[in-house]
């Protein structure tokens, strides 16, 4: 991971670069702020350019073997703690967990922990850090640098530590010469005082809009439109970002005014066929769309509280938005959230979509036509 591939956040990456080259980099950090602003791949540039042997100032060689170790995510003076799930029966061995850890790690350094979660279970499972991995922490750093510049712990969603993180106490007071702890936290006020006061924090904000258009321009560069539309979508947050990327490239919103228009129609029919052509998208993109379909609902509700400059709709959007409002009072539109979410929360669970989506065109044209 380089500095130059993440988007943005240019003040973070300048402030952890000047601390670094001038060798004022203390012993604990911890980077914060809300989910899907890089605060992982932030992590990862900073630790590969610490251990690069040729870096240039700015960012790391990206050739010399330790950077060819650190792409790979096998670097012996960088380890990682990662939550595990909390139950014993699922719970993974230390080594099991960095196995899939790197796999997923190499595969997108911008993930989070609904991310890791899927991965580790298809079970709706709580995730923690355990003793055992808190131990590893203070094992690791009882041996020798090997062949790094610093022996580095990157402690990932530190605040699921809960009380085990009194144990790191004495190693983050008293760290050994050439320690260096990186804690990862979207929540800092689950964290302990006592540790929260020995770091240097980070606050990172999320991602503009105009950082992500570059950055996912660069990728897409046909699809303006839907360049649009994923931007608006993932208000600064990079990985919902990413996986808008990942889905079958539908226009959302012409899938929406489809949805709206049959529903109100009403006619048996039509819906059947809505539903039959929603049922032949993937998984993801059925989840997205439904993601997408109840932030609009919710910026429309917002429009009766906010002026129209706060409300996150393009311009099309905007029109539809004012059409919509005086279809539906407010009390419809919670209750069109509400079953949105119901419907998010069953193709999570493998419902069966055609029937799921063709009961809630029922329920909207009863709402759209009061």
């Amino acid at each position: 991971m380089t500095f130059n591939s993440i988007p943005g956040q240019e003040k973070i990456k300048q402030e952890l670069l000047s601390m670094t080259n001038n060798e004022r980099l203390p012993h604990a950090l911890l980077l914060t702020g809300p989910k899907g602003n890089g605060k992982l791949a932030l992590a990862l540039a900073l630790t590969s350019y610490i251990q690069c042997s040729s870096k240039n100032g700015i960012d790391k060689c990206g050739i010399c073997p330790a950077c060819k170790k650190t792409n790979k995510i096998i670097h012996p003076d960088i380890n990682f703690i990662v939550p595990n799930i909390a139950s014993e029966q699922k719970c993974l061995s230390i080594q099991e967990l960095m196995s899939e850890w790197r796999k997923l790690l190499i595969a997108n350094p911008f993930i989070e922990l609904d991310d890791w979660i899927e991965k580790l279970t298809s079970e709706s499972k709580q995730a923690n850090i355990n003793k055992e991995s808190i131990i590893s922490v203070i094992d690791y750093f009882n041996l020798s640098l090997f062949e790094g510049n610093k022996k580095i712990m990157i402690i990932w969603n530190a605040e699921l530590m809960a009380a085990e993180a009194n144990r790191l106490l004495k190693l983050i007071e008293e760290p050994p010469q050439d320690a260096l702890i990186i804690l990862i936290a979207e929540d800092t006020s689950k964290i302990i005082k006592t540790i929260l006061s020995r770091c240097q924090i980070f606050r990172i904000p999320p991602f503009s809009d105009g950082d992500l258009e570059k950055w996912i321009s660069e990728k897409m560069p046909e699809e303006k439109k839907l360049v649009r539309q994923m931007i608006s979508i993932s208000e600064g947050d990079i990985s919902k970002l990413i996986k808008l990327m990942n889905v079958e490239q539908t226009d959302f919103f012409e899938l929406l005014m489809k949805w709206l228009n049959v529903s109100y129609q009403g006619l048996s029919e039509n819906i059947f066929q809505f539903s039959e052509e929603f049922h032949r998208l993937t998984k993801e993109t059925q989840k997205q769309f439904l993601l997408y379909t109840l932030r609009f609902m919710e910026q429309v509700i917002k429009s009766y509280y906010l002026d129209t400059d706060k409300i996150r709709l393009n311009q099309r959007e905007l029109n539809s938005m004012e059409k919509l409002k005086n279809m539906l009072s407010i009390d419809n539109l919670i209750f069109l959230c509400e079953e949105i979410n119901k419907n998010i929360y069953n193709i999570e669970r493998n419902a069966f979509s055609k029937l799921m989506i063709f009961e809630s065109s029922l329920k909207l044209n009863n709402v759209l036509r009061k």
